[in-house]
Parts: C-alpha cells; sequence; structure tokens
C-alpha cells in the first residue's frame, strides 16, 4: 500500500483533477494507466486515532508516470475529503481478510456470532423472557412495584 507524499501545488488538501506525488514506484506493480483508489488515513486526521486498517474508499487516481520507487497520479473522483498521507492501493480486501481471520480461532471456531434467530433458526425451547423461581418474568415484577 503506498501513500500521497505531495502534490505540484505544495497544499495538504488534495482536490478532483490534480496531479499527486506517491511513495511507490514500478517496483511495486504502480505502472503508467493502472487505476488504484485512494483510502483514508485515520491517523492523519485524527492523531489519538487508534484505528490502522483503512478500508473507506475515499477516491481514486490513475498512475500517469512511474520510475522504479515514486509514482505521479491524476485524481479522477473524489468521494470525501483527500489529504496528503492518505493511502493509495489495492489492500482493502486483504485488510478484510485479515479482519475476518482475526475473529475466528482456529481450534474454538468463531468467536463472534450472529444470534440464531437473525437467521431464522431460533431456539425454540428457550424462554421468552427471564423468569425467577416463581415463574414471574422481570417484566411482570418490574410492573407490580408500581
Amino acid at each position: 500500500q503506498g501513500k500521497i507524499v505531495g502534490n505540484l501545488n505544495d497544499h495538504k488538501l488534495i482536490s478532483k483533477s490534480t496531479f499527486v506525488v506517491l511513495d511507490k514506484g514500478v517496483s511495486e506493480g504502480y505502472t503508467q494507466g493502472k487505476i488504484i483508489p485512494i483510502y483514508m488515513n485515520t491517523n492523519n486526521r485524527n492523531e489519538n486515532s487508534i484505528v490502522t486498517e483503512n478500508q473507506l474508499k475515499i477516491g481514486k487516481m490513475i498512475i500517469v508516470d512511474s520510475t522504479d520507487n515514486y509514482s505521479v497520479g491524476y485524481v479522477l473522483k473524489i468521494y470525501q475529503q483527500v489529504y496528503v498521507k492518505d493511502f493509495v492501493g489495492s489492500n482493502a480486501q486483504t485488510t478484510i481478510e485479515t479482519a475476518k481471520s482475526s475473529l475466528i480461532d482456529e481450534e474454538s471456531g468463531p468467536s463472534m456470532l450472529a444470534p440464531a434467530d437473525e437467521f431464522g433458526e431460533s431456539d425454540s425451547s428457550a424462554p421468552d423472557a427471564a423468569t425467577d423461581d416463581s415463574g414471574m418474568t422481570e417484566e411482570d415484577s418490574f410492573s407490580e412495584s408500581f
């Protein structure tokens, strides 16, 4: 994944139809004519952010020139504000797969599952409401207290 390191106007805010300089080049697959997405760098907007994954696509650009280590891109579309230090590249699917695999432990199986009734498979033996030894539900005892 690359990063926008600057533009021709030396501004931090990037606008549509401008040229930007990227910190990746031909050696990383950034070749002329390739269209790549732009992702938000949340740390760039909020220094206290603990978010490290960059899944929010905020624009796209086309590579117009490349050297081994740097590229120049032309911004085609912007969906949200784009800044110098925002990320470019197509690793969003890798990020999603990494997040999915971190939710599943090989030995114990999925650790975060949706309730079965969300998929039409409710457990009919489970009570509808919590009851105490007297057979009253929490709702019954609450209404009796008033």
